[in-house]
């Protein structure tokens, strides 16, 4: 009861620590053993595609997605991704997902085949894919709302380094959504996504700070992190950043007589 009258009175769990980042619009860059990424040139993944080279096919797809090398083609893109997920590609099978989830000029979007397509890739380590399924499941894009399945393919992605993951499982702990609300738990996880310079979890994580939930309140780290975070153009950031100054608490000086009343905004 206490903690829902905290969480009332604040108001900041819907304000400061609820966003996150969007399905990403274009290719994200490949990882390390990826299988869609080579060394050949255009021409070559060309030829190689036809003949039928799951690689080539996904590294073209990713070349007509984002217009490198060649007139950008959502269609033409799709049509690449399935041709590389047909025959295993987990990673094809993410982007094909990623790509359909969102759509796009003359690609209309599909968020229930582009679960499908997270799902297979998802159940065969694909992390990324693990994560946009569990932010599918979290907010019923494609798929029925279940947040106790959320959790685990959050955790899944987020056990695997994904700092996305690790921001929004955070939040699934510090909400109380599909787990026991845990602020340690959160605390913990923001951590990992900020060190990796995530800029929602360096937001969250400073809204963490200024309050005292989960760590000790601690108000130089949280401007610092506020700060980081601002700097890679974080709205939330900066506006808490704003609202900090506005409450005479931009400096360790200011913090020593805060101004009442004021709370954090997303």
């Amino acid at each position: 009861m206490q903690d829902k009258a905290r969480l009332k009175r604040i108001g900041m769990v819907s304000a400061v620590l609820v966003a996150i980042a969007p399905a990403a619009a274009i290719a994200q860059s490949p990882a390390p053993g990826s299988r869609c990424q080579n060394d050949q040139s255009p021409g070559e993944n060309s030829v190689l595609a036809s003949k039928g080279n799951d690689i080539a096919q996904c590294v073209l797809g990713t070349a007509y997605e984002t217009g490198n090398g060649v007139k950008r083609d959502l269609r033409r893109a799709a049509e690449l991704y399935q041709q590389s997920a047909n025959k295993g590609n987990v990673d094809a099978q993410y982007r094909l997902g990623r790509l359909l989830e969102v759509g796009g000029e003359n690609l209309p979007a599909d968020p229930a085949f582009a679960v499908s397509m997270y799902q297979t890739a998802a159940r065969y380590g694909q992390i990324e894919a693990q994560y946009r399924l569990g932010y599918a499941l979290q907010h019923g894009l494609g798929i029925e709302k279940n947040a106790d399945q959320a959790v685990i393919w959050y955790r899944r992605a987020a056990e695997n380094g994904l700092a996305d993951a690790q921001n929004s499982l955070a939040l699934m702990y510090l909400t109380g959504n599909g787990v026991s609300r845990n602020y340690k738990e959160a605390a913990r996880l923001l951590k990992q996504a900020a060190d990796q310079g995530n800029d929602w979890a360096q937001n969250n994580l400073a809204g963490l700070y200024e309050l005292g939930w989960g760590v000790p309140k601690d108000m130089k780290e949280a401007r610092r992190l506020y700060a980081a975070a601002a700097a890679k153009d974080n709205p939330g950031a900066k506006r808490n950043l704003e609202r900090l100054a506005a409450m005479g608490q931009g400096s360790d000086q200011a913090h020593r007589s805060p101004t009442a009343g004021a709370q954090p905004q997303p």
